[in-house]
C-alpha cells in the first residue's frame, strides 16, 4: 500500500514540475541531477540541423571539418571526403578505406589541406584532391601519423601529431621543421609555471578565432585558459555533466564543448546551458555565419 500511495502522490505532483519546467525553463537541480535522469535541454536552446548525412556509415565515417569564409565546408575521415557547396550541396569522394584522414584546414575553397594516417597528406586546388608527399631527414617522420593541420606559424602551414610538429609547407613542399621552428609553436607547448590544478582534461586544439590557446578543466569545474603564459579563468564554472568532453568549438564568442555523452555544452548567454545534437560531435568549424559540426555520420549546422 505504501508504495501504491507513494506513485498516486508521485503522478499527482507531475502536472506541478510541468508548469515549473515550462515557467523557468529547466527543472530544479536536484530532480535533473537525479540518478538515471537526463538533463534536460533549456528551453530556447539552438537546434542542430543535418546539412549531409554519410551513406552506410560503419566502412566509412567522418571525423574532421572546416568551413571557409564563403560557405564551403570540407569534411574528411575515413576513407571519404566531402564538399559542400554554401547552398549545401554536397559531393562525396570515395577513397580506400585504408586511407584515413584526419584532420583537415584551408587557406580558401580552392586552397584546403587534410592530413591523416601514416603521413598522409592530401591537398585540395579547386578542382581535385592530390597525395602529397612530404620530405624530411628520417623515413618514421614521413610515416608519423598526422591528426593536426593549420596556420601554426606565421604565414606557414604546419602539420603534426598529438604532441609534436612535423612538417611545414614552403614553396609548394612539405619539409620537416626545424628546432628553431618548434620553439615558435605555441600549439604544442605548455605555458610556463605549474598549471592551476590537477587538470581531468585538456585541449590543444587550434581555434580559429581565439588563436592556439591552452584550455584546461579541472575536478572542481573551474575552467583555464592559456594567456601570454599565464593562466585566467574563462567563465563560469562547468556544471559535472560538461566536465568530460572531447571536443570544442568557438563561435560568436562563446565556447562549446562536445560531451562524452553526446551532448553539446555551451556558455552562450553567459552560462552553461545543454543541447542535444543528433549523434556525438566530432569535430566544430565556424564562419561569420555560423557553427558547423561534424559526427561520424553527419555535417551539421547550428540554428535558432
Amino acid at each position: 500500500m505504501g508504495h501504491h500511495k507513494t506513485h498516486r502522490l508521485l503522478r499527482s505532483l507531475l502536472p506541478c514540475l510541468l508548469a515549473l519546467k515550462a515557467a523557468v525553463g529547466v527543472l530544479p537541480a536536484a530532480a535533473a541531477n537525479a540518478p538515471n535522469s537526463h538533463n534536460p535541454t533549456l528551453e530556447g536552446a539552438a537546434k542542430w540541423e543535418i546539412v549531409y548525412s554519410l551513406p552506410a556509415p560503419k566502412e566509412r565515417w567522418l571525423d574532421s571539418l572546416w568551413v571557409a569564409p564563403t560557405g564551403d565546408l570540407f569534411a574528411v575521415g575515413r576513407g571519404v571526403i566531402v564538399h559542400c557547396s554554401p547552398e549545401h550541396t554536397c559531393d562525396a569522394e570515395t577513397m580506400p578505406t585504408g586511407q584515413h584522414l584526419a584532420a583537415v584546414w584551408g587557406v580558401s575553397p580552392t586552397d584546403v589541406y587534410a592530413v591523416g594516417s601514416r603521413g598522409l597528406v592530401m591537398h585540395y586546388n579547386g578542382k581535385q584532391w592530390n597525395i602529397e608527399k612530404p620530405i624530411g631527414p628520417r623515413e618514421d617522420l614521413r610515416r608519423d601519423s598526422l591528426f593536426v593541420v593549420g596556420p601554426f606559424l606565421p604565414d606557414t602551414i604546419v602539420a603534426g601529431n598529438h604532441s609534436f610538429g612535423r612538417f611545414k609547407r614552403t614553396d609548394g613542399k612539405w619539409v620537416a621543421l626545424s628546432e628553431r621552428d618548434g620553439r615558435q609553436i605555441d600549439h604544442w607547448r605548455l605555458p610556463e609555471g605549474r598549471e592551476p590544478c590537477e587538470p581531468v582534461d585538456r585541449s590543444y586544439w587550434l581555434t580559429g578565432d581565439v588563436g592556439n590557446r591552452l584550455w584546461v578543466t579541472c575536478a572542481d569545474g573551474k575552467f583555464y585558459k592559456q594567456d601570454n603564459d599565464a593562466w585566467v579563468l574563462a567563465g563560469p564554472n562547468l556544471p559535472k555533466p560538461c566536465r568530460s568532453y572531447s571536443f570544442h568549438g568557438f563561435w560568436n564568442g562563446s565556447l562549446f564543448l562536445s560531451v562524452d555523452r553526446g551532448l553539446v555544452c555551451s556558455n552562450e548567454g553567459g552560462h552553461w546551458r545543454q543541447e542535444s545534437p543528433p549523434a556525438k560531435i566530432r569535430a566544430f568549424s565556424s564562419n561569420s555565419a555560423g557553427l558547423y559540426a561534424v559526427t561520424a555520420q553527419f555535417i551539421l549546422k547550428r540554428s535558432r
